[in-house]
C-alpha cells in the first residue's frame, strides 16, 4: 500500500494543487522513504542476519543469546518451560531404558535447546560424579528449575522412581507450554487484526479525505 497505492494518490493530489493535511504529508514522506531505502534496508537486514548467525555460532555468543531468551518478557517463561519439559522427558526415557544417570544427563542436556540450561546440567553431572544427588544441583537454579521440579526430583531419587517423577514433570510442563502457546495465539490474532486495521484506516483516511475535499470544493464552484 505505502509503496504502490500511496505514490499514485500522492501524484493525483499534487497535480490538483490542493494543500495536503498533515496525515497525508506524513504518509507520502513514509512512502518516499520506503521506496528510496528498500534496497539499503534489505542489505542491512541481510548483514544483521548473517552477523547474528555468526555470533550465535560462537560458544560465548550462544550463551549470551540463550540467556536473553530465558529472560524475555512473556516468551522467557515459555522458553524456560519448554527447556525443562524437553530435558525431563528425555532424561525419563533414558533412565527407564536402563541408562545410568551420568550418561543420561550427558545426552539429555542437549535436548534442552539452551546453552545456559546445558551449562547447569553439566554442573549437575559433575556433582553427581562427586556423589551429590541431582535435586541439589537443580535447586541452586530456581529461575530455570522451580522448587517444584527439584522437590519432585528429590522424591524420585529417594524412592527410586526418578524416571516416573521426571515423566510427571514433563507432562506438567508440556501442558503448561501448550496452554501458554494457545493463550499467546489467542491474544496475538486480535492485536494483529487491530494493528492492520489501524494502518489501513490511516492510509485510506490520509489519501481519500483530501480527494473528497477537493471534489467537494470543485462541485461547489
Amino acid at each position: 500500500l505505502l509503496t504502490g497505492i500511496v505514490p499514485q494518490f500522492a501524484q493525483i493530489l499534487t497535480d490538483l494543487g490542493s494543500e495536503l493535511p498533515l496525515l497525508t504529508r506524513f504518509l507520502i514522506a513514509v512512502s518516499n522513504f520506503l521506496r528510496a531505502a528498500t534496497l539499503p534496508l534489505l542489505l542491512l537486514l541481510l548483514v544483521l542476519f548473517f552477523a547474528y548467525r555468526w555470533y550465535y555460532g560462537t560458544p560465548q555468543g550462544r550463551r549470551v543469546v540463550d540467556r536473553i531468551k530465558l529472560r524475555l518478557p512473556v516468551f522467557g517463561s515459555l522458553n524456560r518451560k519448554t527447556a525443562v519439559a524437553r530435558f525431563s522427558r528425555t532424561l525419563a526415557l533414558l533412565l527407564s531404558s536402563g541408562v545410568n544417570v551420568v550418561e543420561s544427563l550427558d545426552i539429555a542436556k542437549g535436548t534442552a535447546g539452551n546453552a545456559v540450561v546445558e551449562d547447569i546440567l553439566n554442573g549437575a553431572k559433575l556433582r553427581i560424579q562427586q556423589g551429590d544427588p541431582l535435586n541439589l544441583s537443580l535447586a541452586q537454579h530456581p529461575f530455570v528449575f522451580p522448587p517444584m521440579v527439584s522437590s519432585m526430583v528429590a522424591i524420585g531419587e529417594e524412592t527410586g522412581a526418578l524416571d516416573t517423577m521426571l515423566s510427571k514433570i514433563a507432562d506438567f510442563y508440556e501442558r503448561e507450554v501448550d496452554e501458554a502457546v494457545a493463550s499467546l495465539t489467542a491474544a496475538i490474532e486480535p492485536l494483529m487484526i487491530i494493528f492492520l486495521g489501524v494502518i489501513v484506516g490511516m492510509i485510506v483516511a490520509g489519501m481519500f479525505l483530501p480527494l473528497f475535499k477537493i471534489i467537494g470544493t470543485l462541485s461547489a464552484q
